[in-house]
């Protein structure tokens, strides 16, 4: 395979990024449900304008966070489970930060122009609910530095929340559904975080970032993403009610592989072996999103 083609496969996160517009596709199915408006157009409208926006996303995480990065150039372990190829496109000179910025800029744009293809009044929704998404991970990133306390994690992360919560209202309006579907992808953002943080201390520690385990310690982070992981299953108790079978059951199952991969973080917490098990729960995580979406859409789909 070229190396640019690799290159930009790792910028826009290949291996993961479908989980993005599945997460955003869900929540839109979810609210035709109470909503109607559903059509193979719409579906399709709706997973282009997740897909782009999920990899603007991404590729402006590494445009705006290119400095920092290029102090430990060496891929880190998070790296492994983010990039099909392991690679730090940036920083190893294999793009450009201007041709990366370019990428971004193209893909936000594109994502922002087919959310003005949405009736009224969900473009505005969406509309408003990306931006803020941009602008919460350039957030994230940036002020993650001098941090005497974790407020861009906490603060940052909700722009997970706020993007299931734009493919909601890309069929719907503000609604208690879509309270309850924030506090419910939120709480999972913060302790997906912990756990994300966690599996490279070393490496946060060598770029000067101001992170979780950074600040709270191994142990610390340890019992963040267990508290977090906690409240999600309150919170997913208050969201399951709204929602079929399927699609519970799908989130039962979700949420058992975070307990799976909380219990691993726990049982080496404050040794050496936290890092490489917060690594090895980074899957369990992620699929557990995927199990999330893909049961809220099979228990809605008409």
């Amino acid at each position: 395979m070229h190396p640019t083609v690799r290159a930009a496969a790792d910028l826009l996160r290949l291996r993961v990024v479908f989980a993005g517009p599945l997460l955003f596709c869900a929540c839109y199915l979810l609210a035709t449900t109470a909503y109607g408006g559903f059509s193979p157009a719409g579906l399709l409208l709706v997973a282009l304008t997740g897909l782009s926006a999920f990899a603007a996303g991404l590729a402006l995480n590494d445009y705006v966070d290119r400095e920092q990065d290029a102090a430990r150039p060496v891929p880190g372990p998070r790296d492994r489970f983010w990039r099909l190829f392991s690679t730090r496109p940036i920083p190893a000179g294999l793009i450009p930060p201007r041709s990366a910025a370019g990428i971004a800029a193209a893909l936000a744009l594109f994502s922002l122009g087919l959310a003005l293809l949405l009736p009224w009044p969900q473009k505005v929704y969406v509309l408003l609910l990306l931006l803020l998404w941009y602008s919460l991970g350039i957030f994230l990133v940036e002020e993650r530095w001098e941090q005497a306390h974790p407020f861009a994690q906490a603060i940052g992360r909700a722009d997970i929340a706020l993007f299931g919560v734009a493919g909601y209202l890309a069929a719907g309006r503000p609604d208690a559904v879509a309270v309850l579907l924030f506090l419910f992808l939120y709480s999972f953002a913060l302790a997906f975080q912990g756990a994300h943080e966690l599996a490279d201390l070393g490496g946060d520690r060598a770029r000067g970032i101001r992170s979780i385990p950074v600040l709270f310690g191994e142990e610390g982070a340890a019992l963040w993403v267990a508290g977090f992981v906690a409240i999600h299953g309150i919170a997913a108790l208050l969201f399951v009610p709204r929602l079929g079978g399927i699609a519970r059951a799908g989130i039962l199952l979700g949420y058992a592989l975070l307990l799976w991969a909380c219990r691993g973080i726990l049982r080496y917490r404050g040794t050496a072996g936290e890092e490489e098990a917060a690594l090895r729960a980074l899957p369990y995580f992620a699929a557990s999103l995927v199990l999330y979406g893909v049961s809220i859409a099979l228990s809605v789909l008409p």
